[in-house]
Order: C-alpha cells, then structure tokens, then sequence
C-alpha cells in the first residue's frame, strides 16, 4: 500500500517557507526562490509536490505534531497537565493574547489556509492539468483549507476569512476584519467539504497513498462540523441561520454517517489496542482509521523529519540509552476517565480499554521493592484495620535499583498509555488489577502497598491444585470476593509473592531506528468508532433512541463490557449522558475531548468532577496542582483570543 511520502514533505515544507507568502507579519519577507509561482503547477508532478507541502501543516509541532495532539488537549476529564508549573498556558487556563504558543498555532494554521488559496489558485487555472487529475487535487486542498479553518473557529472563534492568497502587507492582510463563525462553517467548511465528498478519492483508487484525503474523511469531518454548529456556542446567533438549526444538524450528521457505513469500506477492528500499535509501528492496512497525520522518523538519515507522539502525550521512559525511546508524559490521565470505566461496569478492568489507555507502569531506573507476604489459607480473609484496608500477616522487603517497569499505584498519576513507546505483553494480554494493601513487617511498621496481578476468567476458580492462588476483597457490601491470581502473584506453600517491579519482558514498539526525543508514531484524527458515535449522539438528541443502542453497542461489545441497560436507553438524558462518558472512554487522548464539552456546555461541570473525585481520593498534599485547570478555568478562555501579533497587524480586528 502506498503511502504519503515524507521525503517530498520535508523538500516542499522547505520551499514552501521561501516561495508562498503567509497571510500575517509573522512571515512578512519577500520570496527569494528563483522558482516562480506562474511557472509551477505545470503537471502532476508539480501539483502533487505542491500538495503534500500543505499536508506537511498537519504534522508541524505547533498544530498535531505536538500542540493540537497534545499540550491544547490536555486540562480536560480526561487528561491533565502532569507538571507542577505553569507553562502550559491552554489547558491551565492562564493564556492571553501574547501567550507564544497561541500566536505559533495561529499562525501554523493559517499558513496552511494560504498554501491551500494558492494551491486552489493555481490548479483552477492551470490549462497543462487534466480536468479529472484537477478535480482530484482541488478535491484534497479544499478539504485541508476546511480543516484548517474548523481548528480556527474552535480554537479561536471568529477569525478573518481568507479565501484567495494574500501577500504580505497586502490591504486584505492589513484591513481584513473577523467573520462570524457560522459564516466561516457556512462559505468555506462546508462547501470545500462537500466538493471534496464529489471529487475525492476513496481508498481503493489507483492514485489514492495512505494518509491522503478521501471522500469518507470528508463525511466523517462533516459529522464533526455539523454536531460543532449545534453546540451551544452557536445558540445566541443560530435563528440567524434556518439552516443551521439543531434538528437539521443532527440529521446532517446521520446522513452523512451513514453514508459512510453503507460504503462496507470501514468498521472496527476486533482488537481495540491494536489501532493503536497499528499507528505505533507504521501499519497501514487496517480498516478502522479513515483519516490520521503521518510522521516518519527519519532523523537517524539526517533528515529533520519527525513528530512527538508518544514522546510528549506516552507513557513515562526514561531509560539512559540515546537510541531508546524516551518519553516526557506530560500528562496524566483524568481520575474522571478511570471513573467513567467504572461505571458501566462497575470494574474498570473489566473494560478491555482500560488497561490500553491508562498505563499503571513507568519505565526507567527505579528503586525495586520485591514483596513477599504470608496468609494463612485461601479461605482466611486477611484482617482489615479501621479505614477498610487489609493487612497481610508477614512482609519481608528487599530493594535493588533495576532499569525497567515500575508500577503505579496512584490512579491520578498513570500516564496515558495509548501512543505508548514500550509495551509489556504479560501486562496486556490479559486484564491487570491492582489492589491497595496495608501491609505490616514483623517490626510491627505498616505500609501501604500496591499489589499488581491479573484476573482470569471465572471458570478457572478452582481449588488451587493448578498453582493458582486466592486472595479476597471486600466489595461495597460487605461481601466476600475471592480473586484469582495468576502468573502475577506466584504461591509456594502458603506464601504468596508480587511480582517484583522490574520483572516483565519490555518490548520497544517503534519500528527502525529509535530516537530518543522523535518518533515516526501516526495520530489518528477520524477513527470509525467516531463515526458510530457520532450518529448516535444525533439520534439521542433527536430522540430515536432505539436507532442509537446498536451502535453504542458495536463498541462496548469489543470492548468486552456489557450491552447498554434498557434503563438507560429508554430515557433521553440518562442516554446522552452515557454517549458523553461513552465517547470518553473510547477516543480519549485524540483531540476530541475538549471541542466535546465546549459544545456540549459541560466543561465547568466536568472539571469540578474531576476536582472533587481528587480531592475524594485523596490526592497528596504536595500535589494539590493538579487541580488548577479545574480552579482557574474561565468560561472566555474556552475560545482562545487572538493573538496580539495579528491584531497589531490587522487594524480590522
């Protein structure tokens, strides 16, 4: 299968800086390439090379390279900034007008608006071009502008409308004042979308490279554009605009869902974590991602082509090599996520996402602790003191410094593990739990351990003549819960033993040569489970509830949780609520979740939830920092302000 060469990314993104100009002073010099602009766009060849330089906006640090995949998305319910200092403006709610990060991303996207005008420029004209080679790349650029122009409005509301190139100093650069957001969705969005839904390729065409546009990216963004217009945002002006009311948008978004389904092109895999290490390792057969960013790490050819995922939004490594992977996790997964598991089944580990996307391990050179503890027999239950936390008979501990896993106890410090560099495959092959013990050492000195093992299916409870072992919990009734312990939890006689941190097989999971800083991992941007999730949010808000229990159901089936509860499908409310923690558990850490609850009008809600489950946990007192997006959010900041650059630039703002 073919695919979106990097090589000609990197040759274009460098041309692109001395031929095209920007649409703000941020790139305000004269070109100086002796390649003139009338004497490109003369074949294919050209066209193409002209496009892929405006695919490569998508992969910059400032759009989903690093900001938009990551450091904008965090200060959620889902994922929080895991640093206790300030700089991560977006997600702690302390940016402004001259905060650098938003006058970088600001700027990113609208040069990629420019390329995309002139691109479209050009190729329209163009007389050496076939009418049907034409159509197919107006097709991808229109879509790219739209895109463009969507992570505008969300990001930054109103915003001038460009839709012809603009050179620097330009009267339309300089005067040009901001367009009313449904105006943007309505002149430029969608129109460029649904050219792109009749001109487009699918995936079966002959000239179609993986993580180029097609027409069902086109429908699926087109869901995402017309649930965005129903948001409540838009309410204050919406009467202005029949054509956007909310039932009409809820039947867009059916409408063009289904066509997507109805195509058999896509669906979901059976395995969920394996989307994901399908986009770690640089697969591109699979059927389930219909649109994602590329990145190829190419560094170790002395090419400055790379991206950050996994490395700034992974699992913590910090292993010592140069060419092992390393990860800074700059988040930490929302205590609400691992809640909203809980919740539908009352376990989060019986949700196979789960154990995927909030990783209980870090890697790196940490201080081991090697616990062995003794009860009496499987049928004891072990003493518990007075807040409800067992005590085990004996601990004998013993430390070393070992370079490996370490698990994490603390369910608001474990990193997202979805875009994870290293993998544990005893870890995922089955479901891991981790129960909080409090242990006590002969001295009579107590201490709070966390106990990692894996639960096995229920037929396999027998008497323990298999080496299986048996422990017990108390659950929320007082009842006795006996829980099977295999290959994590090792018996010898009637002791029992963790398995040590350290322990487990690690697998590096990226492809190739191994940068410590870079890495060639895909971010997916439209997924099919969105696409069904999408649809039945319509349905629910137009209240056809019976058309949204299916495909809910699709995907808690692979998830291997239990269909939706009558109960809950048969009220409206109690319906949307379960979509809205739904879409959480699914597409989580994939740029969904804020742009979710803005539109939804929940975010204050959300994080107050997220704040008071902390605070219930409770969180440690050195660590009260986590809950500052919660504490300083402000309604005005879900929109962020136009940067201080622009305006200074442009006297019609």
């Amino acid at each position: 299968m073919k695919r979106l060469s990097k090589y000609i990314v990197v040759v274009f993104a460098l041309m692109a800086t001395t031929v095209f100009q920007s649409c703000s002073d941020f790139l305000n010099k004269d070109p100086y390439s002796s390649i003139k602009l009338d004497n490109f766009y003369q074949n294919d060849i050209q066209a193409n090379l002209a496009l892929t330089g405006i695919y490569s906006i998508l992969g910059s640090d400032y759009t989903y390279g690093y900001y938009l995949s990551s450091r904008f998305t965090s200060g959620t319910d889902a994922m929080v900034f895991s640093r206790n200092y300030n700089s991560w403006n977006v997600p702690l709610f302390t940016v402004n007008n001259s905060t650098k990060e938003i006058e970088d991303t600001y700027r990113t996207l609208y040069e990629g608006v420019n390329l995309a005008n002139v691109f479209i420029d050009k190729v329209s004209a163009s007389t050496s071009i076939s009418d049907t080679s034409k159509a197919r790349f107006l097709a991808e650029a229109r879509f790219l502008r739209a895109f463009f122009y969507f992570d505008l409005v969300r990001w930054f509301g109103e915003v001038p409308m460009r839709i012809k190139p603009v050179l620097s100093g330009s009267t339309e650069e300089t005067t040009l004042a901001k367009s009313r957001v449904l105006d943007i969705y309505r002149d430029v969005i969608i129109p460029d979308l649904e050219y792109t839904v009749a001109n487009g390729m699918t995936k079966h065409d002959t000239n179609y490279a993986v993580g180029r546009v097609t027409k069902s990216a086109a429908l699926g963004i087109l869901q995402r554009v017309y649930l965005s217009i129903a948001g409540v945002k838009n309410d204050a002006n919406r009467g202005e605009y029949p054509d956007f009311a909310k039932e009409i948008c809820f039947q867009k978004t059916i409408d063009y869902g289904n066509q997507i389904v109805n195509s058999h092109k896509y669906g979901l895999l059976s395995d969920y974590k394996q989307i994901f290490l399908n986009e770690i390792k640089g697969d591109l057969s699979d059927e389930e991602v219909i649109f994602e960013v590329q990145f190829e790490n190419l560094r170790a050819g002395g090419v400055n082509e790379h991206g950050r995922i996994g490395n700034m939004n992974g699992v913590q490594v910090s292993l010592s090599g140069l060419t092992d992977p390393y990860a800074y996790a700059y988040n930490y997964a929302g205590l609400s996520l691992t809640y909203d598991y809980a919740k539908s089944t009352g376990d989060e580990n019986e949700d196979k996402r789960y154990i995927w996307n909030i990783a209980p391990f870090k890697v790196g050179l940490n201080n081991v602790l090697d616990t062995v503890y003794v009860m009496n027999s499987e049928t004891d239950l072990p003493e518990v003191d007075e807040n409800g936390e067992k005590i085990i008979d004996k601990v004998i501990f013993t430390t070393n410094r070992t370079e490996g896993f370490t698990f994490v106890g603390n369910s608001y410090t474990r990193n997202p593990g979805k875009f994870r560099r290293v993998s544990f495959n005893e870890m995922e092959d089955g479901v891991l739990r981790m129960e909080r013990l409090k242990a006590e050492e002969p001295s009579g000195k107590s201490k709070t351990l966390y106990v990692c093992y894996k639960m096995m299916p229920s037929d396999i409870y027998k008497t323990g003549d298999d080496g299986t072992g048996y422990m017990y919990r108390i659950d929320g009734s007082g009842n006795k819960v006996r829980l099977s312990i295999h290959k994590y939890m090792s018996k010898e006689g009637s002791v029992w033993k963790q398995i040590p941190n350290g322990s487990l097989p690690m697998n590096k999971l990226e492809p190739g040569a191994i940068d410590k800083n870079f890495t060639g991992i895909n971010f997916p941007i439209l997924r099919y489970a969105d696409v069904l999730l999408m649809n039945a949010e319509a349905y629910v808000h137009k209240n056809e509830l019976a058309a949204a229990v299916p495909l809910v159901n699709q995907i808690r089936q692979r998830a291997g949780v239990p269909n939706l509860d009558p109960v809950v499908t048969s009220d409206q409310t109690r319906f949307f609520n379960e979509i809205v923690d739904e879409r959480n558990r699914e597409l989580c850490f994939e740029g969904t979740r804020r742009h979710d609850l803005i539109r939804w009008g929940l975010y204050k809600t959300k994080l107050d939830e997220l704040n008071e489950l902390m605070l219930n946990e409770p969180i440690n007192k050195n660590q009260q920092w986590l809950l500052r997006s919660g504490e300083n959010y402000k309604e005005e900041l879900e929109v962020l302000p136009t940067p201080q650059k622009e305006t200074n630039i442009n006297i019609g703002i």
